[in-house]
């Protein structure tokens, strides 16, 4: 699974996650549609913990979908709520 956190969130936010192999992971930011708002990064990642910042300096108040995938299944899908 995986850990996001603060949520809500006005500046960073932080995902943690565990990976069986190291592979080329993609995380994305949809709006509550499902529409791509952001490609936050889309690079290879080791196996095991990980953990990795972002910004919310781009997106405007609301929800979203943070979406984590490889190119065979989606990690996690967690809503994030930025103030």
């Amino acid at each position: 699974g995986s850990e996001l956190y603060p949520n809500p969130s006005d500046g960073n936010f932080n995902i943690r996650f565990n990976l069986e192999k190291a592979q080329k992971v993609r995380f994305e930011i949809n709006d509550m549609n499902g529409r791509r708002v952001a490609l936050l990064l889309d690079t290879y990642i080791k196996a095991g913990k990980n953990e990795f910042t972002f910004s919310t300096q781009p997106l405007t108040s609301g929800n979203y979908i943070l979406q984590i995938s490889t190119s065979e299944k989606i990690l996690a899908s967690q809503k994030l709520t930025v103030k």
